[in-house]
């Protein structure tokens, strides 16, 4: 292991340089050396744990005209790094803290903490509404009627599909917690409404 260790550091070695000398050779050219500079002031600020300040340096010796054009790029490129840098933070305290907040989540932590074997749960209902039910909510809920055409039933097709979920209501004392046809289909029409109003909203 050791010797292939030995073996890789050469080409690393070499492959760094490499990277400098082309870093070097953009910034030496003007129309290159800036928007290089900013991007390597981004980057420090977010990715990669480097300073941009021998890349300013560096630009500012090889091209002394691009003094203050280098200071205010590089000055850009570290104020919105920083700020990219604090969104990405952000997002990840909100995605932490809503799972956070999740009971099922903590639940299933401390289930795995306290020597449970890793296991798979199936979430739903435990009981199931046929189609006839789902196009009569849906037809209450919207208050439009549907145009329905009923066929014969596909060959192969099962007469009827629940989610059994007994056993993440036995191990993590699971519930669901819209255990209702009017609440599922009021919620889904109330957000395809919103993306025919909002058509730039993902879905999910």
């Amino acid at each position: 292991m050791r010797s292939q260790n030995r073996a890789a550091l050469p080409i690393l070695v070499a492959s760094m340089e490499a990277w400098i000398h082309q870093l070097l050779a953009l910034l030496a050219l003007p129309e290159y050396g800036l928007s290089t500079l900013f991007l390597i002031a981004f980057v420090s600020a977010t990715l990669l744990p480097m300073g941009s300040e021998p890349a300013l340096f560096g630009l500012i010796k090889l091209n002394p005209e691009l003094f203050w054009p280098a200071v205010l790029v590089a000055t850009a490129g570290n104020t919105l790094g920083g700020a990219a840098s604090w969104g990405m933070g952000y997002a990840s305290h909100q995605l932490v803290d809503k799972y956070r907040h999740s009971n099922t989540h903590l639940r299933a932590l401390d289930y795995l903490r306290d020597g449970g074997a890793s296991t798979t749960l199936n979430c739903g209902y435990g009981h199931g509404f046929s189609v006839r039910e789902v196009l009569r909510m849906v037809e209450r809920v919207s208050g439009k009627a549907l145009k329905v055409e009923e066929s014969p039933r596909r060959a192969g097709d099962p007469p009827s599909l629940v989610a059994k979920a007994d056993r993440i209501r036995a191990v993590l004392g699971w519930e669901p917690r819209l255990d209702d046809l009017e609440t599922i289909v009021r919620t889904q029409l109330e957000w395809e409404y919103r993306l025919q109003r909002e058509p730039g909203l993902q879905r999910n």
